[in-house]
């Protein structure tokens, strides 16, 4: 049984102090507006890529919106809105697919993603690449950045 503070009292009482190998869970609720909620993760998204491309260090000029090109539902306030980012090489459309980073460089063209990514174990084809991290997705912008230049001297 638990007590109304959440303490199982077989083990434990209200002053037990939490130590670093005990078991916790919380159980916790948050109630959005559909807009609120959309409106707060684009937000959060937008700070992430713009992050992301500044670590890459890919000068970009303009960001739009635009419409999740993985979830199919239109009504969604679970999915963030994709981004277009016009850069230094070009535009380049970023959002979340699921769990991984989509980056498509499909308006550049020009770099084959076969090719330069023929080592990753991410998805990637000829203009675009899934990246399981931020970290990742920044390592990509920048060779995608480098792949660019070499192609252009």
């Amino acid at each position: 049984m638990k007590n109304a503070n959440g303490f199982n009292k077989i083990n434990i009482d209200d002053k037990y102090i939490l130590q670093e190998n005990d078991n916790v869970a919380f159980n916790t609720r948050e109630c959005y507006h559909v807009e609120c909620n959309k409106k707060d993760l684009n937000e959060k998204n937008i700070t992430l890529f713009k992050n992301i491309f500044n670590y890459a260090n890919i000068n970009y000029s303009v960001i739009y919106n635009i419409k999740n090109e993985y979830c199919s539902n239109p009504k969604c306030s679970e999915c963030s809105d994709w981004f277009l980012f016009k850069t230094e090489i070009g535009i380049i459309k970023i959002g979340w697919r699921k769990s991984v980073i989509n980056i498509d460089w499909s308006k550049i063209g020009k770099i084959d993603g076969k090719v330069l990514f023929k080592r990753s174990d991410s998805t990637h084809d000829t203009y675009n690449k899934h990246a399981w991290s931020e970290l990742e997705a920044i390592n990509d912008l920048i060779e995608l950045k480098e792949a660019f230049f070499a192609i252009k001297s």
